[in-house]
């Protein structure tokens, strides 16, 4: 029932490891990867939170804007909001956005407490400017679903395009600096992989046992989870993060990818017995023949030949020894004739030549007669 590719790859794995996969249980994984999933979470969230911030820190310090063109945006903003007021189909909700975002930026205040400097925007630093426009920039990005637009559920209302015209023009002042284009890079891949991994199903009540354990069995939730971890692969590989919280998300990736790697043993091992016999040490008995026997051998790795071998032993003999052709024997002939077969490659494996008269007598003696 088991081809042979199937049987030399579960022979590969080795009997350690088999014994290991056989032990293996997800619950107990799922326990022990718990509280390193959790370390790497924060080691990921931090890593990232910190390269934007410094990233941003040096946009601010290099910011040099353009009165001009931040006064036509701002104009902008709040011509689109008085615009909004003749439009019955613009929610209210998105008209105040806009007032508040021009707030945010002309003056330093808003709604919330936004850690901003006061003060008329043309008589403060080009580092405060940037802060407010990021800010700004943020709040109208509030107002708009990008999860829904993005990902086709809907497209963008009317609101939402006079929202994201205004948080156009603030974007294009802000990534005039190239630290600045820099650090949304890096937020976007942090928010990507937060999406892909810790936000979905598997983690939105936060990461525990249960969830990790569930992630390590052949499910299509469990793929999904496994495909997205190259994204978390690839950030834990990139310099521009702190080495030790690389090195954190690394070992979380190892260990939960050695647990999965058992799980694929586990379940080809189960396989391979389940097929032979559910009481079966069927993998262990034939690789310790395997390694002994050569008519094993020749069954396992060239099961052609094994084949073209006894059909013409029976071809040689049959006659001679049973009085007929292999076909025309019942079950229990054909069974003793081909213990006889394996006799026979035994006594000619040891370089010793059976004569006819003993070979009847082994077939005879397998018959039970």
């Amino acid at each position: 029932q088991v081809d042979r590719d199937e049987y030399l790859k579960l022979l590969n794995i080795g009997s350690d490891t088999r014994n290991a996969a056989r032990s293996f249980d997800p619950k107990v994984a799922g326990k022990e990867l718990a509280p390193v999933a959790q370390e790497a979470s924060e080691a990921f969230y931090d890593a990232s939170g910190k390269q934007v911030r410094e990233l941003t820190n040096q946009a601010a310090s290099e910011f040099v804007g353009d009165d001009n063109n931040a006064i036509e945006t701002f104009t902008r903003i709040i011509n689109s909001g008085k615009d909004a007021d003749s439009l019955n189909n613009i929610p209210k909700n998105i008209k105040a956005r806009l007032s508040d975002a021009a707030e945010i930026i002309i003056e330093g205040s808003g709604p919330g407490f936004w850690k901003l400097n006061k003060g008329d925007y043309k008589a403060i630093e080009n580092t405060d400017r940037f802060f407010r426009l990021q800010k700004a920039r943020e709040f109208l990005d509030e107002g708009i679903d990008w999860a829904k637009i993005n990902n086709g559920v809907r497209p963008m209302t009317t609101g939402e395009k006079i929202l994201a015209d205004a948080r156009s023009g603030i974007d294009k002042l802000l990534k005039a600096s190239p630290a600045k284009q820099e650090a949304d890079a890096v937020y976007k891949t942090m928010k990507e992989i937060e999406d892909a991994l810790l936000n979905k199903t598997e983690f939105k009540g936060g990461i525990d046992q249960y969830k990790l354990a569930r992630l390590l069995n052949n499910s299509d939730e469990a793929g999904r989870f496994r495909d997205n971890l190259a994204r978390l692969k690839d950030w834990a590989q990139d310099p521009q993060f702190d080495e030790s919280s690389r090195k954190i998300v690394k070992g979380f990736i190892n260990n939960f990818e050695q647990a999965a790697k058992q799980i694929g043993n586990k379940t080809q091992v189960g396989a391979f017995r389940w097929k032979q016999g559910p009481t079966s040490p069927a993998v262990e008995r034939l690789g310790s023949q395997l390694n002994k026997n050569t008519l094993v051998q020749d069954a396992v790795k060239n099961p052609a030949g094994f084949v073209q071998s006894a059909d013409q032993f029976a071809k040689n003999f049959a006659p001679e020894i049973a009085g007929k052709t292999y076909g025309k024997m019942n079950d229990a002939e054909k069974s003793a004739f081909i213990k006889l077969w394996v006799k026979w490659q035994q006594e000619s494996q040891k370089g010793s030549s059976a004569t006819p008269e003993a070979m009847k007598s082994w077939y005879n003696r397998f018959l039970g007669k």
